[in-house]
């Protein structure tokens, strides 16, 4: 039962479209270690069962980190990276050329270091180690900027635990009046 909220939140489902999907797809019923069809938790267990655990846990604090994940880099000329800064695809790649660029990934420096990929930010629940909020962007987006999406607003817990990239005196504010 643990992985199926997890399942549920990764594809963003309802209950009822998590039970369907559960007896649709056998690799979804693997990943949440159900046998067989007949295991099958209807929505109103997954229900009951996510409003249990909102009741009696989960409630250890916040912890809001964010990481780097590549991508493979792009090699563009001058002019077709100004098309795609644009947002514009480049009229002279075909359609296998266009499968194989990444234009939403992004560069930025870390550490004195260029990356090339995307952010990851995440918010994970200190006592149980779930992690009930994912936000994803380019890498050139500032680690701050996810802070408001990550923040889980149903852990009652006071404690956020966050890199000191986060903090601010307004950010500060709004949590100690929340």
């Amino acid at each position: 039962m643990v992985r199926i909220p997890v399942f549920k939140r990764l594809y963003n489902l309802s209950d009822a479209q998590t039970e369907y999907q559960l007896l649709d797809r056998m690799s979804y019923q693997r990943f949440c270690a159900l046998l067989s069809a007949t295991n099958i938790p209807d929505r109103t267990t997954i229900w009951t069962f996510e409003n249990r655990i909102g009741e009696v846990g989960a409630r250890g604090g916040q912890i809001i980190d964010a990481t780097l994940v590549p991508a493979p880099r792009q090699h563009l000329s001058g002019e077709e990276r100004a098309m795609v800064e644009e947002g514009a695809m480049p009229a002279m790649w075909g359609p296998a050329k266009r499968r194989q660029k990444d234009t939403d990934a992004s560069w930025t420096k870390q550490h004195g270091k260029s990356h090339f990929g995307y952010k990851l930010s995440i918010s994970v629940d200190r006592r149980y180690k779930v992690i009930p909020c994912i936000q994803i962007g380019s890498a050139s987006t500032h680690d701050s900027q996810h802070f408001e999406a990550v923040l889980d607003p149903n852990n009652t817990s006071r404690d956020v635990y966050a890199h000191r990239a986060y903090p601010s005196w307004v950010r500060s504010e709004q949590l100690r009046e929340a």
